[in-house]
């Protein structure tokens, strides 16, 4: 009996793998992916960047000790503390970030 079971679970992985390679393309498409260059010193808050993160709508986030930046694909918006307003950022020193399983976004400060 084990020895049925093992030579049906060999057929349904080789099948698998079978069926995997024949539906995905060798190499992609070279209009697959689009790389675009931004240097530091240009287009992030200047300073040092401490933690990047790519949330679950894509965006990618850099906590840098001058804000908190996100790119959206095409712009770059950075955050920083608005005095007297209790909805932004406590500090522009921001050391880490993270995600939580509702799509949150946490931001570490340091003060």
């Amino acid at each position: 009996m084990l020895s049925l079971f093992l030579n049906v679970r060999t057929f349904f992985q080789t099948l698998f793998l079978a069926l995997l390679q024949t539906t995905l393309p060798a190499q992609p498409a070279a209009n697959d992916f689009i790389a675009q260059h931004y240097l530091l010193q240009e287009r992030l808050a200047d300073g040092l960047t401490f933690d990047i993160l790519q949330d679950k709508q894509g965006f990618l986030w850099f906590a840098t000790e001058f804000g908190l930046v996100k790119y959206d694909g095409h712009s770059l918006k950075t955050y920083r503390p608005i005095p007297n307003d209790t909805n932004s950022l406590a500090s522009e020193f921001t050391s880490c970030l993270a995600e939580d399983s509702n799509g949150h976004l946490w931001v570490g400060l340091m003060h």
